[in-house]
């Protein structure tokens, strides 16, 4: 089966919603809801399904 995979550059959609999955958005749960002019740099595509990992350090 393909898989849509890659990245995109929200601010090319600055009237499009993206939904945000981030750290700070893992303890609600829920991704962050941002339009395209609001996002500062290229993000990973996700998909349903797809397990995310994060390594964050606290020093």
């Amino acid at each position: 089966m393909a898989k849509k995979s890659g990245s995109v550059d929200p601010s090319k959609f600055p009237g499009e919603v993206f939904d945000l999955y981030s750290i700070p958005a893992f303890d609600s749960r829920q991704p962050e809801v941002v339009a395209g002019k609001l996002i500062g740099s290229t993000k990973q595509i996700v998909e349903p399904g797809d397990v995310l990992l994060c390594d964050y350090s606290h020093h």
